[in-house]
């Protein structure tokens, strides 16, 4: 496989306006596993743990030591189960494994942003140069028609450079307070979901995804602060990182569905965390009609031999992605890898949109990653019918070698 290659938008432009061309659950705990939570992902026609007797107590199900579940996702029989204090978590997953109502279980693992802090100071906006931007935005400055959906920390859906880029649900906005005004499954998402604290407000209260949000598509135009990549895209929020930007897998894997079962075209994961997931690698593989592009970590490591997920697996329409400088070089910071890490984008201080009506510096894989996505946007508001797969390619074919 060819070394990961460095974002560049107008070449992009030159080659999308052209023709478009059983798993067996983890045993062990799992790298940062909570220890009380399940995901279980239940065979077709047992969809719950009520009324399933694997414990023998019918007072209670599987015998005690499960106290409640809430669906993760419908569409993928995925559920989230709350153990009973004190029931050792390894017995629990071993007793559902072995009782032949799921295809899959594991523990609930913690996730956090990829973020690192770096007071160092470049040019502002010197990533949109570096990919020649400016010359893409000549073809093409994004679509309202492309929704890009950010699975972070939240969004400020109020920021100046935000707000008119932002999706909105306009039945819900429109409807009535408390009530699932368009049947999606989710009362009151005017602007996404919440998957952290389980309701339809996913305002940041951290910064990063907001940040994050700025680079795919603050508004380009408006004579305040900075753009982003897609001057027009819309940007659909699904929080399940809290204020301190730690989550977890099961939150992942709503914020996934929710952008899936919504019309999002493309997900921006600037996160990762914990050890191989069963039912969050089947959320990723299931929405193959988007394009996922996750931040490949920030632990300066060789990610074929430390796998960082989710961008390490190998899922076809996700794309891995490092961080550059302004030189075009690897950040320090970076995580890298031949086979495992697809490409680099510019991650090294970063200028966006932070809380309030400011904007900030951060750097990471994380901020290298919205970069690819709001190229992505641009890519499909000059051709709709690109496919997930043909976005990935044309991203992946088109960059310079990372020196």
């Amino acid at each position: 496989m060819m070394p990961p290659r460095i974002l560049a938008v107008f070449m992009l432009v030159i080659l999308f306006t052209a023709s478009a061309t059983n798993v067996v659950a983890k045993r062990e705990i799992n790298k940062g596993a909570t220890g009380d939570r399940l995901i279980v992902k239940w065979k077709e026609g047992t969809d719950s743990l009520i009324g399933n007797d694997i414990g023998g107590d019918t007072g209670r199900p599987h015998g005690g030591r499960f106290k409640s579940s809430r669906k993760l996702s419908h569409r993928l029989r995925l559920d989230l189960v709350d153990l009973e204090s004190g029931v050792d978590p390894q017995e629990a997953l071993q007793e559902l494994l072995d009782s032949g109502l799921v295809e899959s279980a594991e523990l609930d693992a913690e996730v956090s942003i990829d973020l690192t802090p770096d007071d160092a100071r470049f040019d502002e906006l010197w990533g949109m140069q570096t990919i020649e931007a400016e010359l893409a935005w000549d073809a093409t400055t994004g679509s309202d028609d492309v929704i890009v959906c950010v699975v972070d920390t939240g969004v400020n859906y109020a920021h100046p450079d935000l707000a008119d880029n932002m999706w909105v649900n306009e039945a819900e906005r429109d409807g009535l307070p408390g009530v699932d005004d368009d049947g999606n499954g989710y009362i009151d998402d005017v602007y996404g979901w919440d998957a952290h604290n389980n309701d339809g407000d996913p305002d940041d209260d951290n910064s990063h995804g907001t940040h994050c949000s700025g680079t795919v598509g603050a508004r380009g135009g408006n004579a305040i602060g900075v753009v982003g990549v897609a001057h027009n895209v819309k940007i659909m929020a699904c929080k399940f990182l809290d204020d301190s930007g730690s989550g977890s897998t099961s939150g992942a894997i709503t914020c996934i569905d929710y952008c899936a079962t919504n019309g999002a075209h493309i997900a921006s994961h600037s996160w990762g965390g914990g050890s191989y997931s069963t039912a969050l690698k089947t959320a990723l593989d299931n929405s193959d009609y988007m394009l996922h592009v996750a931040a490949a970590g920030n632990d300066g490591e060789d990610a074929d031999l430390n796998p960082h997920y989710p961008s390490s697996y190998d899922t076809p329409h996700l794309i891995s992605v490092a961080s550059t400088t302004s030189t075009d070089a690897m950040s320090s910071f970076s995580n890298w890898g031949v086979a495992s890490v697809d490409m680099g984008a510019p991650g090294s201080s970063i200028l966006s949109t932070v809380l309030g009506t400011a904007y900030g510096y951060s750097s990471g894989t994380s901020m290298a990653t919205p970069h690819v996505a709001g190229a992505a946007a641009l890519m499909l508001a000059k051709n709709p019918s690109l496919s997930p797969l043909e976005l990935k390619h044309i991203l992946l074919d088109s960059g310079d070698p990372i020196a």
